[in-house]
This record gives C-alpha cells, structure tokens and sequence, in this order.
C-alpha cells in the first residue's frame, strides 16, 4: 500500500551524557499500479493508487466483421480495488448477422449458414451459391429455404453439392424469393 522513506530522526543526535532513545521518522507515499485494458486485441495501460478503483475510460466497442456483429459482455475478472497490477481483458458476445453467415467447405460440400432475423417473414429465400476456381465460374446453385419453422437467431445449416474434388472459392447471395437481394 505504501512505500516509506527514511527522514530522519525525531531529534537531533547528540553526544552521549546517557541513555538516549531516537524515534526514525519515515514519510509515506501511496503505490501506483498499473493496470492494464486489452480491448479487441489491443492493450492501454494506466497508472492508479493503491486503493482506487478503475475504470476504462475508451470504447469497448469491437468491429462487426462479414460473420458477426459483437456485444461487451463485461470484463474476463470482475473490476476490484487496486492492490496491485491488474489485467481486464473485454468479454463479447457474437451475434450472428441476420441472414446469409457465411459458409464451410468440406471436399464436394459446401454449407451454407442462414440466421433468420427477427424481423424476418416466414416463407421463402433463396441463396444464390457460385463457386469459382480463380476468376472462372464453375457452378452456380439455388438453394431454397424455407424458414416457416427456423426459430428467429438461430443459424441453420444448408448444404450445396459441389462437383466433385472442388478447389474453388464459394461466394453467395440472399435473395428473397422473389429474387430481391437482402444486402
């Protein structure tokens, strides 16, 4: 909690005539900490007291990315009093975008992810899958989807035949079915 400096002696040393007692005076001073943030990956540090109690003072906020948008869950400790250096590393929640989510590859199958949003209408879309081998399109597929029974935030998995021992790239769009895109 404190360091402490000699500062001398409760009175000035004198030559001895007989027993003397000296009382060592010492000045304190409060340690500082340091605490560090790590938000998204990235670290800020700060300075606080011995006793304090931190708090960010950046954004928490963390880059949607072409999968998720995230939510700050809170901190991976609970925030206490400084009593030595401590790191909070920021918690998120991912949360699937509404709709098309993205896809994986597994030799002629490639699945499809669809998120129904919860403004979304039961009934039918339709992704538009095209595989690629470098700039040449290989195959498109329509997939339908019926959605009448997805429950709203859940992802669903749909699978699209490849030709065989495919290598290319997988890209897609969502249409509804009246072939509107949806983003």
């Amino acid at each position: 909690q404190y360091t402490y400096t000699f500062t001398g002696w409760d009175k000035a040393i004198a030559a001895v005539t007989g027993n003397a007692t000296y009382t060592a005076q010492y000045s304190k001073t409060v340690n500082n900490y340091t605490v560090t943030w790590i938000v998204d990956g990235k670290t800020t540090t700060e300075t606080y007291a011995y006793g304090a109690t931190p708090s960010f003072k950046g954004t928490t906020d963390k880059a949607a990315d072409a999968q998720y948008t995230y939510t700050f869950a809170g901190w991976d400790t609970e925030i206490a009093t400084v009593t030595g250096n401590a790191t909070y590393t920021a918690q998120y929640e991912a949360i699937l975008l509404d709709g098309f989510t993205g896809f994986a590859l597994n030799g002629d199958t490639a699945t499809v992810t669809y998120k129904k949003a919860a403004d979304a209408d039961d009934g039918i879309v339709t992704l538009f899958v095209a595989e690629y081998a470098g700039n040449k399109l290989v195959q498109i597929n329509l997939v339908t989807i019926d959605t009448t029974k997805q429950e709203v935030g859940t992802a669903v998995g749909y699978s699209v035949s490849l030709p065989t021992a495919s290598t290319g790239t997988v890209k897609a769009m969502l249409f509804t079915s009246n072939l509107v895109p949806l983003f």
